[in-house]
């Protein structure tokens, strides 16, 4: 599956999340690359991927939560 593919479907699933549901981009989705994981950053950082905000990191990976 292409990169852009997922990362319609990661900001599919992510905006059917009920506001203040944690989650890992994992939780989202089976086994995503790691390039997807940085597109998931940089959008919510940047603003394209609204409604979410980085909380931190547990056990090194990126966690969020929807607003």
């Amino acid at each position: 599956m292409s990169h852009t593919v997922l990362e319609n479907q990661m900001k599919s699933v992510i905006s059917t999340l009920e506001s203040g549901t944690t989650f890992m981009l994992r939780d989202i989705l089976d086994n995503p690359p790691a390039l997807l994981g940085r597109r998931l950053y940089e959008g919510v950082q940047s603003g394209k991927i609204s409604n979410v905000e980085f909380v931190g990191k547990e056990n090194g990976v990126d966690k969020y939560i929807k607003k």
